[in-house]
């Protein structure tokens, strides 16, 4: 589903609220790093939403480690995810999924850079359930930064100079970020479901983002053993509470009660299984080194 096609969902979604601002153009720009945020690029208060390429690339990587995680069947016709931990336990614990993961993670700790995986070695249930994670993703985020303009947090801006190019980014506090999630969870929900996604899954993706961002601030807390708190971004604990009030508004036992705990014990077990080999890696890695470099290291343990 194109960015266009996404926009015009969440623009019929925001009706049902009774907003009346449209959502503003949206820009991708080439760069690796995970991003996204609202920005002025002129001085006729023409907000633009500017996502890099490396967000949307790193939330398809991780969705295809998810779908690879997960235990996908067909039965009659229809695409099942059970949850069956030993089958799950058994599908994390292949050495090159885990080594994907590592790729991943090592990469982005060190250079700040989203690595694309590709599609190949997924069969057509993975597939299909990767469309999905994907497209609630990635409504996520836009739904996100335009739920910032629906509330009207654009009183503060900051201005940035980068040569002959000026612009300025519209910053947010904590609050202003958990509000944020909190009407874009629920403009996913609807525009996902307009979409023919139904609940539980039209929630999948805004979770799986969230829970993206624990595993990072865990892994950097441990392995790197710092833990830099955003200015602008609660720690993701606080972003998951705001989501639980969001899914129990609507009822959702299904998500509340199988999808959630299926992504916190793939995640649980991801954690525990390649802790160990991240410690190894961080010796022998740092910020200087090339995504090649990064990638050989990982290959040559």
């Amino acid at each position: 589903m194109t960015i266009e096609e996404l926009s015009k969902l969440l623009e019929d979604a925001k009706e049902v609220f009774g907003f009346s601002v449209s959502v503003p153009p949206i820009a991708m720009v080439s760069m690796f790093s995970f991003s996204a945020r609202i920005m002025l690029p002129d001085t006729n208060r023409s907000e633009i939403i500017f996502i890099s390429s490396g967000l949307f690339n790193f939330l398809f990587s991780i969705g295809k480690i998810m779908v690879q995680a997960l235990e996908i069947t067909k039965e009659k016709e229809c695409t099942k995810v059970s949850f069956d931990k030993v089958k799950i336990r058994r599908n994390i614990q292949d050495k090159q999924l885990q080594r994907d993961f590592i790729k991943i993670i090592t990469v982005y700790f060190y250079s700040n850079t989203c690595i694309y995986t590709g599609i190949e070695n997924l069969t057509y249930e993975q597939a299909e359930v990767l469309g999905i994670l994907v497209k609630t993703m990635r409504c996520f985020v836009i739904a996100h930064e335009y739920s910032h303009l629906l509330l009207g947090h654009t009183k503060r801006e900051r201005p940035i100079d980068k040569g002959n190019i000026s612009f300025k980014i519209i910053e947010q506090n904590w609050e202003d970020e958990k509000s944020a999630d909190q009407l874009g969870h629920m403009l996913t929900n609807i525009a996902m479901y307009n979409c023919g996604i139904e609940q539980p899954y039209s929630l999948w993706g805004g979770y799986l983002f969230i829970k993206i961002l624990e595993i990072f601030e865990n892994f950097e807390k441990k392995i790197k053993n710092k833990q830099a708190l955003s200015v602008t971004h609660p720690p993701a604990a606080e972003r998951k509470v705001v989501y639980y009030d969001s899914i129990l508004e609507e009822s959702i036992d299904n998500m509340k009660n199988y999808v959630i705990p299926i992504f916190d014990f793939v995640f649980d077990l991801f954690q525990n299984d390649i802790e160990p080999i991240l410690y190894d890696i961080h010796s022998k890695c740092n910020e200087n080194m090339t995504i090649d470099e990064l990638m050989e290291t990982i290959d040559n343990l």
